[in-house]
């Protein structure tokens, strides 16, 4: 059966529209509502933007899992630039692995991978850790 809207959640957009995809994560017969690119902060020389994703739970449009995709930080006592951005890819298991890349005046840092899981107790997506899966070369 068609679904359709009957909750709202607004979103900041200082910093340029968000990108939405509709996905099954909890389960293959349900939707879910994913954001990339949301402003979370901004100010004098930062920028963050988050992935949030909403979760239809008991009939309500709920936030199931928030985290930062995107962040730049420019300011005399880093003396240069750092940038963290995250990408995000669905596993069929209902997991979502997240791959985030640092740079420090654009010169790659690190890359870690992490994974989220669905947690039917807590009625969310839980982190596990970021591991490390390249480290340049100084």
């Amino acid at each position: 059966m068609p679904w359709h809207a009957i909750d709202h959640h607004v979103l900041s957009c200082w910093n340029g529209p968000y990108v939405f995809e509709i996905m099954a994560l909890r389960r293959s017969d349900g939707d879910d509502i994913v954001l990339h690119h949301v402003n979370y902060d901004h100010g004098s020389g930062i920028l963050i933007n988050q992935t949030q994703v909403f979760s239809i739970l008991g009939g309500k449009l709920v936030q199931t899992l928030a985290t930062q995709d995107y962040r730049y930080e420019s300011s005399m006592a880093f003396r240069g630039a750092l940038e963290q951005s995250s990408t995000f890819l669905r596993f069929p298991n209902n997991s979502l692995e997240e791959t985030q890349a640092s740079t420090y005046n654009d010169k790659l840092k690190k890359v870690e991978r992490r994974y989220w899981r669905w947690s039917e107790q807590k009625r969310k997506f839980v982190p596990g850790t970021f591991r490390l899966i390249v480290a340049p070369k100084p």
